[in-house]
């Protein structure tokens, strides 16, 4: 993940073209990879892993991946490198 989300920075940083669906799919990969990993940690413990701690990260990441991809949809002019 810290790879990919470097990669993901650096095209970023050059306006490269397509940047901004990375980052919104990096996004939703790191929520998709918590909620894996909960599941996984709910099975091998026995009980749920579930809180609203991990709940409210989840859909706070799903959120910002909407408002970052309406975000760059209006400045999709930029990343043209």
């Amino acid at each position: 993940m810290a790879a990919l989300a470097i990669y993901v920075r650096q095209c970023l940083a050059h306006y490269k073209a397509g940047a901004p669906m990375k980052y919104v799919i990096l996004l939703t990969i790191n929520a998709v990879v918590s909620l894996l990993y909960v599941i996984i940690a709910s099975i091998i413990i026995g009980k749920s892993a579930l809180t609203v701690s991990v709940i409210s990260n989840i859909v706070g990441t799903i959120v910002v991946a909407a408002l970052s991809y309406t975000y760059f949809q209006k400045r999709k002019f930029m990343f043209t490198r």
